[in-house]
């Protein structure tokens, strides 16, 4: 009879603990734009400008395949058919929560953070 108390006791705790109001800080609209306060390390930029660099791999014949950069969410920024050989830059504006590209060139896949507003990738194999 002590076990069933006690747990109807926990029970009954757990309920009420949870039945808890959360403070919400609600927003007065009377209020204008101009006099929200925000803290001084809040940044009001929501977009990114990166320019985007590939560097090609030199081939003794033309090798041409699909070449997509894309968000970390999926979204394309750029597919062509793309000629190995050959370099590209692109300047692309983006959101600012993006911190890395993905790049598919055939079988190809590679990650490049963005870094001081660049992202590169490089075609060329890296030694290992």
């Amino acid at each position: 009879m002590k076990n069933i108390s006690f747990l109807f006791a926990l029970a009954f705790t757990l309920f009420m603990a949870s039945c808890q109001k959360e403070e919400v800080n609600p927003v007065d609209p009377s209020k204008p734009i101009e006099e929200l306060t925000v803290s001084n390390d809040f940044k009001w930029i929501t977009s990114q400008s990166v320019i985007i660099h590939v560097k090609g791999l030199p081939t003794p014949v033309p090798v041409r395949n699909v070449l997509v950069i894309r968000t970390p969410d999926g979204s394309e920024i750029l597919k062509i058919f793309h000629e190995m050989s050959k370099d590209v830059t692109l300047d692309v504006t983006l959101h600012s929560v993006y911190s890395e590209l993905y790049l598919k060139y055939g079988a190809l896949q590679l990650t490049s953070p963005i870094k001081d507003g660049k992202a590169e990738f490089s075609l060329i194999p890296s030694k290992k």
